[in-house]
């Protein structure tokens, strides 16, 4: 849906957005400019065990109304999507609208190894905004302590 414009009581120009999911977006009309857009991707912990969760955090933050869709997350073999959430905040203050979308990921590796996470890439009006890779080492979880001889015994 494009965009329609109103009119605030101060007369200034407003924009309703129906983008990034659904997501409704209130704020002064402005022309947008490629410069006031930041991409970034982030994981709480580079280094896991097997089987324990990664958070990947995926933030558009700035002018939203360049982006054209959001980000398409591919992800090496031997991880899986437990969960998956999406936040959006517009913030107003003296005027000017600051917009914002999270994406969180919480993947879980499913095979040892070292692997990259991205870059992922955002498409929006005149190119591309790409992150950078992220590198994630994934260890064989340590053997649990075997009983010794001196433990219990039983006999059926």
């Amino acid at each position: 849906m494009a965009p329609r414009a109103l009119r605030s009581r101060r007369g200034e120009r407003l924009v309703l957005a129906l983008a990034l999911g659904g997501c409704v977006v209130w704020g002064p009309a402005r022309a947008g400019h490629a410069d006031d857009l930041t991409f970034t991707a982030r994981v709480d912990k580079t280094t896991v065990e097997l089987g324990t969760p990664i958070q990947l955090t995926l933030t558009l933050d700035g002018d939203l109304e360049s982006v054209q869709q959001l980000p398409t997350v591919t992800l090496p073999e031997g991880f899986e999507v437990a969960a998956h959430q999406q936040t959006s905040s517009v913030v107003v203050k003296q005027g000017a609208a600051h917009q914002s979308v999270t994406l969180i990921y919480q993947l879980v590796p499913q095979r040892a190894g070292t692997f990259a996470l991205g870059p992922f890439t955002l498409q929006r009006k005149g190119g591309a905004i790409p992150t950078q890779a992220i590198q994630i080492t994934v260890e064989k979880p340590a053997l649990p302590p075997s009983l010794g001889s001196s433990g219990p015994r039983y006999s059926l």
